[in-house]
């Protein structure tokens, strides 16, 4: 799996929701065709399922199958588990400092995905 699939995965555990393509692929400022690339790739690989919108049958959507989900949350303990590594040598001020930027960064990412 490379990177942008990777991220895409994560994309859609954070957001613990279906996307379309366009919405995935501003988050990556990449054109819809290359997003279409990767997601086709990750449905082949059965990380996503694709579906179409109850509310208009043109707009295609994606999010994490049960295998899918099951990657994301491997990532997930696995980031948590270096966010603790890197944790244990700071100080509790530098943990606070380091705490609030990166809650920072994750209310703006999840900003970008609305």
């Amino acid at each position: 799996m490379n990177i942008k699939e990777l991220f895409t995965i994560q994309i859609l555990g954070i957001k613990n929701d279906s996307a379309t393509m366009s919405e995935l692929a501003d988050v990556f400022s990449i054109p819809a065709t290359t997003m279409t690339s990767i997601v086709d790739r990750l449905v082949n690989k059965e990380y996503l399922t694709r579906f179409r919108s109850k509310k208009d049958r043109r707009i295609v959507k994606v999010s994490l199958s049960p295998k899918g989900r099951e990657i994301y949350e491997q990532q997930y303990n696995l980031l948590l588990e270096s966010k603790m590594t890197v944790l244990k040598i700071l100080s509790k001020e530098e943990q606070q400092d380091l705490i609030s930027l990166m809650e920072k960064v994750l209310i703006n990412f999840k900003n970008q995905l609305k």
